[in-house]
């Protein structure tokens, strides 16, 4: 009798042990979409990348560029998911910061330009969507992109 209640109580403690708790769970559950979140690296855009001068001249009717500063946190907090749109949609283009990028605070006059001549960006990150040829958005900061191309 005392050996059958001795592997019982065994069994037990080993069965309750085993039965994930909520607090484990979430743990589980935090770690796998951790370790299944894909870092990328802006050389796998190479081919969507363009310079300042053609940032009007693409041969598309409806695309966006993106404009970046490896140095950027707000343009790293979403680097992986605008790469991951990019690869989706294949009209998002990407405008690495090299110096030659006007600032300026109101970007209002800049819809319906048509050309980079007076074309201007507010700060990093911003996102452009040109149709037809023509500016006809022009936004700035991580959370307005987002709300844009991730919904």
């Amino acid at each position: 009798m005392k050996s059958k209640l001795f592997v019982l109580s065994i069994s037990l403690i080993c069965l309750t042990s085993c039965i994930p708790t909520a607090k484990n769970l979430s743990i589980i559950k935090t770690s796998s979409t951790f370790n299944s979140e894909v870092n990328h690296e802006y050389s796998e855009i190479n081919k969507y990348r363009i310079t300042w001068n053609e940032i009007f001249d693409v041969e598309l009717k409806d695309y966006f560029v993106y404009f970046f500063q490896r140095t950027c946190s707000h343009c790293e907090s979403i680097k992986n998911k605008i790469i991951e749109e990019a690869f989706k949609r294949e009209n998002i283009f990407f405008y690495e910061d090299s110096g030659e990028t006007v600032l300026v605070k109101d970007v209002a006059y800049t819809i319906g330009l048509t050309s980079v001549e007076n074309f201007a960006i507010q700060g990093f990150p911003s996102l452009i969507e040109i149709v037809d040829g023509t500016l006809v958005k022009n936004i700035a900061g991580d959370k307005e992109i987002s709300r844009i191309l991730f919904v």
